[in-house]
């Protein structure tokens, strides 16, 4: 029994182009692990490759394997959480939190703003108090 032609051309370029692309050193040493490591799944032939033997059709689309690598690509840029921390963190940030942890920064800064130019106009005064009766020498 053959393979229809279009799952093996999917097949191959998705291995060789999306998933473990040749100019790409990190996805090689990947693949190496995964060919020659200790619980080897992938046949050693993945390693062998030079380039397409036919072009690639114009209107090529993943019929067979286009569901799974969208729900890898989504894996991929939408990592879950890997332990109770980040679980916590992705259930608890939200559009809305963030406004109001922006809202509340602006007010600690106007508060904090004002606190300063309080203190500010306060030792202004002194210094000029100062400045204006000044403490007599006392001697010894």
């Amino acid at each position: 029994m053959t393979l229809p032609r279009q799952l093996l051309l999917e097949t191959l370029h998705s291995l060789q182009y999306i998933m473990f692309p040749s100019f790409d050193g990190k996805s090689l040493s990947l693949l190496e692990k995964l060919v020659h490591g200790r619980h080897s799944s992938l046949d050693s032939d993945c390693l062998s490759y030079d380039a397409l033997v036919h072009r690639m059709p114009a209107n090529f689309e993943y019929r067979y394997w286009g569901c799974r690598l969208l729900k890898l690509h989504r894996l991929v840029r939408n990592p879950k959480p890997q332990n109770r921390l980040e679980q916590w963190i992705h259930r608890h940030t939200t559009e809305r939190n963030a406004l109001y942890i922006a809202i509340i920064g602006l007010f600690l800064a106007v508060l904090f703003g004002f606190l300063g130019l309080i203190v500010g106009i306060v030792q202004t005064w002194i210094g000029y108090q100062a400045w204006k009766y000044p403490m007599p020498a006392t001697s010894s």
